[in-house]
């Protein structure tokens, strides 16, 4: 789910750092006459805060480091989710509300699926740990079941 929010924000960010506001206005419809609404430079800020949960959600992951990034950017975009929602609704565009919502409730899911009491982060990290920690050494265990070998 992580990889599915990263696309999204991928495009989105792309669009509004690469392409400039009149154009961005008129690509959607009615649907992107909400850049109207916003200056060039405060579309830039929210397509690079578009972009750094992005990495946020894949570098972490695909790199091993730093895990608890995912959660933090997942959080980061239900912040930024529930501000696009909050523009549609005051702007009055009930009907496009629908993809916001649901990528609003993918970011919880994955923000509350990383921090949560069964965090898959946490499970992650147990399992590593437990791998990890000295076995007592038997007889059985040594190579040759302990017998000296010539």
């Amino acid at each position: 789910m992580p990889g599915i929010l990263a696309i999204v924000f991928l495009v989105a960010s792309s669009t509004k750092l690469l392409v400039p506001t009149e154009k961005l206005a008129g690509m959607g419809g009615a649907a992107s006459r909400w850049v109207e609404d916003f200056s060039p430079g405060a579309l830039k800020a929210i397509g690079a805060l578009e972009f750094l949960a992005v990495v946020g959600l894949i570098v972490p992951a695909a790199l091993g480091i730093a895990p608890v990034l995912v959660p933090l950017a997942a959080t980061g975009a239900v912040l930024l989710f529930a501000g696009a929602v909050t523009m549609r609704l005051r702007r009055g565009e009930r009907a496009t509300i629908i993809a916001d919502l649901v990528y609003l409730a993918m970011a919880a899911f994955v923000a509350w699926g990383r921090f949560g009491p069964g965090s898959f982060t946490r499970l992650t990290q147990r399992g590593a740990l437990s791998q990890a920690r000295p076995r007592p050494m038997t007889r059985e265990s040594l190579p040759g079941r302990g017998r000296l070998v010539p």
